[in-house]
């Protein structure tokens, strides 16, 4: 059994590691992520069972030595800690002999809610063992139980073994997250039909921009599917007209990349015009941690400054005449990063 240990996800620490070596197994671990050397890994110790962030399959996918054939032995492959590309769950479901399932947790509280068959639903999961959850209107109580079809913050009975019971000296901290017996995850989910709840987003990410609500996610999924864009992260950033606007920041695919025909995509979608990135900021690489794990929190701590800045560079949203024309390009000289602007 392998499963690379993600400083982000102690999940293979605890419910793995130990299970393997309880039932007699073996369990590898990695100090290092190089997809080449895991995929031979994979084939040479005859590896039955893997847990990844999804970006870590896809490197998998994407290695020079990597063949169906060599995957072979898997019998069960977990991912969670971030989205998968629905494209890279379709590959692995495809191409390889295992069963594919997603799990959903945090540090606190395990594994909360789970996805036995991910293919076509990606974003959506249901109870797992052990664990009782409700999805809530924002902002309110834990008895004010969000609607189906209705957006709410996802939250965990800690009444489980399962579950934290407090963070060590931090009583202040735990106040926060715990209220009234109930763990509250900060994700927002929609609450569906049957018992299953489609993630969303995040409360914190969450970006308010002339009264609505933007979820960065529903905008990075339009963003990530154009061949021309690597990565994407999509930060709010203040602004004096909408208190926020909506800002992308792009690791590109390719040499070259026109944010005008990128604002036709999103003008062509289903998407709200609201939604729309008013700005597009190029930058080289995302901040990633010891574990090549990207995060979105980080992303925008190191980006918003920049995305900030890229934004008042190039449009000021009270002289309509002094707009620069949809797909302006220009440098932010102060960052080093390219940056466009759209019209309102």
């Amino acid at each position: 059994i392998w499963s690379p240990l993600d400083s982000g996800v102690k999940t293979p620490l605890l419910a793995i590691t130990l299970v393997t070596l309880a039932f007699d197994g073996t369990f590898y671990m990695v100090s290092q992520f190089n997809p080449a050397a895991l995929v031979d890994l994979i084939e040479e110790r005859k590896i039955t069972y893997a847990f990844c962030v999804p970006m870590l399959y896809n490197a998998i996918l994407s290695a020079p030595n990597y063949t169906p054939e060599k995957m072979k032995s898997l019998e069960l492959v977990l991912y969670g800690g971030s989205s998968i590309e629905p494209a890279v769950l379709d590959r692995m479901d495809r191409e390889w002999p295992a069963i594919v399932r997603h799990i959903y947790g945090t540090t606190e509280t395990m594994c909360s809610l789970y996805q036995p068959e991910p293919v076509g639903k990606h974003l959506t999961l249901r109870p797992g063992f052990y664990s009782r959850v409700r999805v809530i209107r924002l902002d309110g109580d834990a008895d004010d139980l969000a609607s189906q079809g209705e957006e709410g913050e996802l939250i965990i009975d800690i009444d489980a073994d399962t579950i934290f019971s407090g963070y060590l000296n931090r009583p202040e901290a735990t106040a926060e997250k715990v209220i009234d017996g109930w763990y509250h995850s900060g994700d927002i989910f929609i609450v569906e039909e049957g018992g299953e709840y489609t993630f969303v987003g995040r409360v914190d990410d969450m970006i308010r921009t002339g009264g609505e609500s933007v979820h960065p996610e529903e905008i990075e999924v339009v963003l990530d599917a154009q061949d021309e864009v690597k990565e994407s992260s999509v930060v709010g950033i203040p602004d004096p007209k909408w208190g926020e606007i909506v800002v992308a920041c792009i690791v590109p695919a390719a040499e070259t990349l026109d944010p005008a025909a990128l604002n036709e995509v999103f003008r062509k979608s289903k998407l709200a015009d609201f939604k729309r990135p008013k700005a597009y900021l190029i930058v080289d690489q995302f901040p990633r941690n010891a574990a090549n794990r990207f995060f979105a929190g980080s992303c925008g701590i190191s980006c918003r400054p920049r995305a900030t800045a890229a934004a008042r560079l190039n449009y000021t949203p009270f002289h309509p005449e002094s707009r620069p024309r949809p797909g302006c390009r220009t440098v932010n000289r102060k960052s080093g990063a390219e940056a466009s602007a759209l019209d309102y």
